[in-house]
């Protein structure tokens, strides 16, 4: 299965298409019908009426979560979701098309790909890929080896997934090429330029004493244009918080408890009712022993560096004498008293090295020729370099070196025994700073520079984790549940019983269906589901816990169709309408002006700028910003014309065109227009994607199972 896995490795299409989990098995006669129910009531997703099965839509979050080990769940799901639509929709493009892979398609792939077609173990008596021999592997798989042969029916779908995809491409590259006359207009849009001169009148020229909108023009504006500020559907939401986090008194008891254990101590035993005599931390011969039974974190017998230590403490630590003790202190949300066991005199080394490797050598590169001889030749030339002058170490790591360290003029950074092989750390160990020499490893010859030494030590740490006491967390869970049972009794006193108790509100103004937090409060998707239930009002009001405490959530507001109210789009509304009519003073002042020249004299912030070579393409003036209605207007102009006042992004412009320059038109366009789509090609797959995902009727369920 080696083989077969070296498939992924070398096709660039594969990577838009991995998992395509929804194709059918030609080869292993396994076929998963679509739409097939699995006892659920709704599928997680409708895509054109096609669905989207949840178990099956489950087990590829799981594995995508066993595979990527750190990822949330609904990061998974997040991912799985756009892959999944994505390939339902190509895959009915794919039926409506009528492409389809069967097995004769498919032993052309593999014939194709050396990977597969070169293995003897697929040849016949004449060295030829023989299809049936590969058929019989794959069968034999099945009952010989059932993981290698679930591993090939995943290899399979992306192999039937790459040869649609294919196709599908083919399809799109050969319709989508420019006619002559689409050609020669981009042709013209892109090598057309144009120089001007503008003066720029900015609307904050206009004081703000003189511009004033009303707020029946900005209903009446919302009234006619809201549907252009349209969005996802969204509701809103307000929370308090109940932190269940240890409370000062609560740190003074866990300090004091980690301090006890520096000395010996009496303590009374509970089963036989005498007192008993405890070691100390700093007397007890079985530190490991002492450690293990009484630190929260076990014992750890890594030497450290001195840049690994708490910064606020390392100087102290790092100095300690054999057997000192020092603490407690507090090391993020830990209380520690450390005690220092030994140390190792430049046990932490830094060094560079230029690694000459040859044919045979571990992790030699496929292509590698150079021979052992050779090797050692030019790593021994390259030492006499490195001596006579270390200044140029890095350049010749650089120039010279096949470790992956090249790079970084072949700096290793720090490392400490056992990290490398023997002989590379003997050679670095044994020697002083500053020295160059030479080692052979089974990785080939290294010329090394040894570039710093620091001391290690090994710490012996009592660790208590500064937790909430039983009472501490009693009382955040009494106040969280007290404040519910009010709201609940009057909603709409959220705020004010809230602001008796001098509790903070936080709002979200949009909170979409497949969020899983709120805001600052991570993994909160319990309370986003309660939210989007169908039986959730606005008003209603629900206690969540976390692992932090716990939030109590209203509901404020529910938007189904999208649309913002009015007061949350109104300030985009005014900066608009302010713009619009600071256009209109700004041209009823200067309206008359017809020279550049004129309008500067008329204040001493006006001034004349250049901008060369425009395009329609890239309509970016320098100096003001993306204005294509600026630029539209300059090719509408002769060469020393003077435009009227244009309204643009930034402000009112007056431009004069000093220079026009017209392309010539091309004998053929043939070549142009394959340029062209050289250039799309790479998107054009996505593109498309995109395009037939705005049109589609997509229903999302995720948030009933999630």
């Amino acid at each position: 299965m080696a083989i077969l896995g070296k498939i992924r490795q070398r096709s660039i299409i594969l990577i838009i298409v991995i998992a395509m989990a929804l194709f059918a098995f030609v080869i292993s006669g396994a076929i998963t019908q679509p739409g097939v129910k699995l006892g659920l009531s709704k599928p997680i997703a409708k895509v054109n009426k096609e669905e989207i099965e949840t178990q099956e839509f489950k087990n590829l979050v799981e594995q995508l979560q066993r595979t990527r080990p750190g990822i949330t769940t609904m990061q998974a799901v997040d991912l799985i979701w756009d892959e999944l639509i994505q390939i339902t929709l190509l895959d009915l493009e794919f039926g409506k098309l009528g492409i389809d892979v069967g097995p004769e398609q498919l032993e052309r792939l593999m014939k194709s790909n050396p990977q597969i077609s070169a293995s003897p173990l697929f040849q016949n008596d004449l060295g030829e890929f023989d299809f049936q021999l590969f058929r019989q592997h794959v069968s034999n798989l099945r009952v010989s080896d059932p993981i290698s042969y679930e591993n090939w029916k995943t290899e399979e779908d992306n192999l039937i997934a790459i040869a649609k995809l294919q196709v599908y491409n083919d399809l799109l590259q050969a319709s989508s090429i420019q006619s002559e006359s689409q050609a020669k207009l981009l042709y013209q849009l892109e090598q057309d330029n144009v120089t001007i001169e503008y003066v720029l009148v900015p609307y904050d020229y206009v004081a703000d004493s003189l511009v004033e909108v009303s707020d029946e023009e900005l209903l009446e504006y919302y009234n006619e244009n809201k549907q252009q500020y349209q969005e996802d559907p969204y509701k809103s939401v307000q929370f308090v918080s109940f932190e269940d986090v240890a409370t000062p008194q609560d740190e003074d008891i866990i300090r004091a408890r980690v301090e006890s254990f520096i000395e010996e101590r009496v303590s009374f035993n509970n089963v036989s009712k005498l007192t008993d005599t405890l070691e100390g931390f700093r007397e007890t011969k079985d530190i490991r022993d002492f450690v293990d039974r009484n630190s929260e974190q076990p014992f750890d017998s890594i030497y450290v560096p001195k840049g690994d230590l708490n910064s606020e403490y390392a100087d102290i630590l790092f100095e300690l004498d054999e057997g000192e003790v020092f603490g407690p202190y507090k090391d993020g949300n830990e209380y520690k008293i450390s005690r220092l066991i030994s140390r190792k005199d430049d046990g932490n080394i830094r060094a560079s090295h230029i690694l000459i490797s040859f044919q045979g050598a571990q992790n030699a590169a496929e292509d590698m020729l150079r021979s052992k001889d050779q090797a050692e030749i030019l790593a021994r030339d390259l030492l006499r370099k490195a001596r006579a002058n270390p200044d140029s170490f890095f350049d010749l790591a650089i120039e010279n070196s096949d470790g992956p360290a090249r790079t970084r003029g072949g700096d290793l950074g720090f490392f400490q025994e056992g990290e490398m092989v023997d002989p590379f750390f003997e050679f670095c160990d044994s020697n002083s700073v500053g020295t160059i020499g030479f080692v052979e490893t089974q990785f080939g010859y290294h010329v090394i520079e040894i570039v710093e030494k620091d001391d290690l030590v090994l710490l012996a740490n009592v660790v208590a984790e500064v937790v909430p006491s039983n009472d501490t967390s009693s009382e955040v869970f009494r106040r969280a549940t007290q404040f519910e049972m009010e709201v609940k009794e009057d909603p709409l006193r959220f705020e004010e019983l809230a602001s008796d108790k001098s509790y903070d509100i936080s709002d979200i103004e949009k909170l979409y269906p497949m969020e899983s937090s709120l805001l600052y409060i991570d993994q909160l998707r319990s309370a986003v589901q309660w939210v989007y239930d169908k039986s959730t009002k606005v008003n209603d009001i629900q206690r969540f816990n976390h692992s932090g405490g716990y939030v109590v959530v209203q509901v404020t507001g529910i938007n189904e169709d999208g649309i913002p109210e009015f007061e949350d789009v109104s300030y985009l509304i005014e900066r608009e309408l302010e713009e619009k009519k600071r256009a209109d003073i700004i041209e009823s002042w200067y309206g008359d002006i017809e020279t550049l020249e004129d309008l500067i004299n008329q204040s001493e912030e006006f001034e004349i700028q250049k901008a060369s070579a425009l395009n329609q393409r890239n309509a970016t003036i320098v100096g003001a910003g993306e204005e294509p209605l600026v630029v539209g207007v300059a090719f509408g102009l002769e060469e020393d014309q003077v435009s009227d006042f244009i309204v643009g992004n930034e402000g009112v412009y007056k431009i004069r065109v000093l220079e026009k320059s017209l392309s010539e038109p091309l004998d053929d366009y043939r070549s142009y227009v394959i340029g062209l789509s050289d250039k799309r090609d790479p998107q054009r797959i996505q593109e498309v994607i995109d395009a037939i995902k705005e049109t589609a009727t997509i229903e999302d369920n995720r948030p009933l199972y999630y």
